[in-house]
């Protein structure tokens, strides 16, 4: 790989962070570590928590997930928490947080690509009717694309090949063998 410049990745994690894990963090690392593998540079990973909008009733308000958060990712040298969602006036679509990251990691790390950090069961609630619009996994795959890291005993492989849009768009998703077997999902429920 010597004389090969390589493509830079910052990692984006959307959610309520309700809170913030343990497991959350080893998604970064086995991501980042993957990505390495594969070429990438991984600079910066970005911990996004929910607007307090968002809608869920046990969720508690977000300058204290932005807090945990903070402490979460506070001995990291690369993972950071963010707080741009929890400042709008309402809750923000996946897809236009990631293109608020990618325009603001430009200033830093011109010609850096954002990408979707998630579990298979976020990627499985593509096919959850009026959850994701069309549009925004359209922008979501082709602009950004997302790295899913595989659970135990679920066939992304299958979501994929029978998904309309995630079918056509393989290339946007950049599966990961999970190093940690995680049975727990902060998506569902």
């Amino acid at each position: 790989m010597s004389g090969v410049k390589k493509s830079a990745v910052a990692l984006i994690a959307c959610g309520c962070f309700n809170p913030p894990t343990l497991m959350h963090l080893r998604l970064f690392e086995t991501a980042r570590f993957a990505l390495e593998q594969q070429g990438f540079s991984v600079p910066v990973g970005l911990i996004s928590a929910a607007h307090d909008k968002y809608g869920k009733e046990t969720l508690i308000g977000a300058e204290h997930r932005v807090e945990m958060c903070e402490r979460a990712c506070r001995t990291s040298t690369w993972i950071r928490s963010e707080d741009w969602e929890t400042r709008q006036s309402g809750w923000s679509k996946t897809s236009d947080v990631l293109d608020e990251y990618h325009a603001q990691l430009q200033l830093k790390f011109p010609g850096i690509s954002c990408k979707l950090i998630c579990g298979s069961d976020l990627l499985q609630s593509f096919n959850t009717p009026n959850l994701w619009s069309d549009e925004h996994v359209i922008n979501i795959l082709d602009k950004h694309g997302v790295v899913c890291i595989k659970r135990k005993d679920f066939d992304v492989s299958h979501l994929m090949d029978n998904h309309p849009i995630l079918s056509t768009r393989k290339s946007g998703v950049i599966l990961v063998d999970s190093d940690v077997t995680n049975d727990v999902s902060s998506s569902s429920g």
